[in-house]
């Protein structure tokens, strides 16, 4: 899920994206996976609100991050899963 969540996070213009990519193929993502989490989405419903937190508090929009955190844990993703999330989306 962190792979995703990275790959989702990654600054567009950043340096970290093409070394994402990396990383995600050599967990074995595929294509379809790297560009839904390139795209902010997910096929699984943990990882595509995981995604959305990270993006939300990648962009700073602060109006969702608190609704997107609450329904991250309400579909099961722990203190320290959204902990590893925030830092995911706060990395340069």
């Amino acid at each position: 899920m962190l792979v995703r969540i990275a790959l989702a996070a990654a600054p567009e213009n950043g340096t970290a994206r093409p070394l994402e990519e990396d990383r995600a193929r050599s967990v074995g993502l595929s294509g379809a996976e790297i560009d839904a989490a390139r795209a902010g989405h997910s096929f699984d419903i943990q990882e595509a609100a995981a995604i959305r937190l990270a993006r939300a508090i990648r962009h700073g929009d602060r109006d969702a991050i608190q609704p997107l955190l609450e329904a991250a844990s309400r579909l099961g993703l722990s203190n320290a899963q959204l902990a590893e999330i925030t830092a995911l989306a706060l990395h340069d």
